[in-house]
């Protein structure tokens, strides 16, 4: 006699396990996504909500500065618009004015030589772009031609950390751990040579330019994500080197 399922049970189904390295991939990629879209597009209602909301403040305090994380903790008190926002977005990224912070790599990290022997800094398309442009080419990947910005701009290089992380994750659910470990390297090298190293000083211009809470905010926490991000990195690698003379003994 067959007999009926109880009342608020039904036939297990079996779901493949999400090992932690693939669950932590997937909340990075998620953070920079975020970041990237943050910094690229003007906000929405959707992209606001997700960075004041509960779950991404709490997760912003394993890695967090106290002083971003209370500016996060009064933006989300306030309600922050995404109307309000606008203006500040293009005043911030779009239009050169007083508050433009010129946010890309070569800006804060080249100088060049003019032909009269002076060594100027500030200008775009410097040797840091070049480097930017090589960590694009080898991964296969090219920006977009609906994409109307230079190559080493914040938000093009924290959507190229999402991308890579995207791909980590996809390598982990194949099997490939070797790959995935050699697109992890990428990513470790990326940040130690190119977001982590300009970001500091990108957040120190939004705070002399009084840039919008929100988004000195934004970039405090992404520089703070980023030191975090290229720690978590390195330890893994060290990890795996450790475990590897501990086999060979």
């Amino acid at each position: 006699m067959q007999r009926d399922e109880p009342p608020g049970f039904q036939p297990r189904q079996d779901v493949p396990a999400v090992s932690p390295a693939r669950r932590m991939v997937q909340a990075r990629a998620r953070w920079y996504s975020l970041a990237g879209t943050l910094l690229t597009s003007p906000p929405t209602r959707e992209s606001v909500e997700q960075m004041l909301g509960r779950d991404f403040r709490q997760a912003a305090g394993e890695w967090a500065g106290g002083n971003s994380l209370a500016i996060l903790d009064q933006l989300a008190v306030e309600a922050t618009s995404p109307d309000a926002l606008g203006e500040a977005f293009d005043e911030l990224f779009l239009v050169p004015g007083p508050k433009y912070l010129t946010p890309y790599e070569s800006v804060f990290r080249d100088s060049r030589v003019l032909g009269d022997g002076r060594e100027v800094r500030g200008l775009t398309f410097g040797p840091s772009t070049d480097e930017v442009m090589r960590y694009y080419a080898l991964a296969g990947v090219e920006i977009s031609d609906r994409y109307d910005e230079l190559p080493d701009h914040v938000g093009l290089e924290v959507e190229f950390m999402r991308l890579l992380c995207e791909r980590e994750e996809e390598q982990l659910s194949r099997g490939d751990v070797a790959l995935a470990r050699s697109i992890r390297e990428t990513q470790a090298g990326f940040l130690n040579r190119h977001l982590a190293s300009w970001l500091p000083d990108l957040v120190a211009r939004a705070r002399e330019r009084l840039a919008h809470p929100f988004y000195t905010c934004l970039l405090a926490l992404l520089r703070d994500f980023a030191d975090a991000d290229l720690r978590y990195l390195q330890s893994l690698r060290f990890t795996e080197i450790e475990e590897a003379g501990q086999g060979a003994v």
